[in-house]
């Protein structure tokens, strides 16, 4: 217990030198620091193991994932696979990708927003990414590329947003939408010839968050935590779309690959499932 709250401290400590004194309850964060030694704690099994942080997080924030097992035989369970998925919450599907995904192969990382390394446990299973257009964000970046390549091309799985930032409200097409899917992925995807497997989620963010999104999309940047504390006692569907072999995309440009992924995402909102189970 001494280490949990040790723990638990240090956490405390390292979100609040993110944001001033006075915004650290109104964005949130609390609610996360207040979760995370019950996350700890609910991590540990009577051997003093640590089991799956992620499958443990959403346990204390009582979120329950559907998805059928028809869907989850889509990904293959040997070979480089890439998961592109949209990204409706900014938060939630980060962890519960993670879960979903090393439930069914142990070699699966995430590439995806930094700020998800802020929560220790996570570390292991990102490949960070920094979408924020700062001045060293390119560089950071282009080793994120590298190494997930070098992932990718020693057989393992890596689940990807192509957005890159979260899903908002357009008022230009009266609906929530992801931004435009960057088809840098595409090179990773060629770089180690892997197979694609779409993935669509099912769920969006507040009214709050889309209306501050709209005065100005770092806004929404700073409401990602209260966003992701607020999705207790939610359920989320996920539909897994069939594999896509390198060979369909190999022949396409980048930007005529990146389409194509978006669209046999996207494609999955139309037709509902009703053989989804929860985990």
């Amino acid at each position: 217990m001494h280490n949990i709250t040790e723990k638990a401290q240090a956490f405390e400590k390292q979100l609040k030198s993110l944001v001033p004194s006075f915004m650290y309850k109104l964005l949130g964060m609390h609610k996360l620091t207040e979760a995370y030694p019950k996350v700890l704690a609910e991590s540990k099994d009577k051997s003093g193991k640590c089991e799956d942080f992620a499958a443990a997080f959403l346990r204390v924030l009582n979120v329950r994932v559907e998805v059928s097992a028809r869907d989850l035989e889509n990904i293959p369970t040997t070979g480089p696979v890439m998961i592109v998925a949209n990204h409706p919450f900014g938060g939630l599907e980060g962890v519960f990708m993670i879960d979903l995904l090393r439930r069914i192969r142990k070699d699966s990382k995430l590439l995806a927003n930094y700020l998800l390394n802020y929560i220790p446990e996570f570390a292991q299973y990102i490949i960070p990414v920094d979408p924020f257009g700062t001045e060293k964000s390119a560089q950071k970046n282009i080793n994120s590329l590298k190494t997930s390549i070098k992932w990718l091309r020693s057989g393992n799985v890596l689940g990807i947003f192509p957005s890159g930032t979260v899903s908002y409200l357009s008022l230009r097409k009266r609906e929530i939408v992801d931004p435009i899917w960057n088809k840098n992925i595409v090179k990773i995807i060629k770089g180690a010839e892997a197979t694609v497997v779409p993935v669509f989620i099912h769920g969006r963010n507040s009214v709050l968050f889309q209306v501050l999104g709209l005065i100005h999309p770092r806004l929404r940047t700073a409401m990602l935590a209260r966003e992701l504390m607020n999705k207790t006692n939610r359920t989320v569907s996920v539909d897994i779309g069939n594999p896509i072999p390198f060979k369909k995309l190999e022949h396409m440009s980048d930007s005529e690959a990146i389409e194509y992924l978006r669209m046999r995402t996207f494609i999955m909102n139309i037709y509902a499932q009703n053989d989804r189970v929860g985990f």
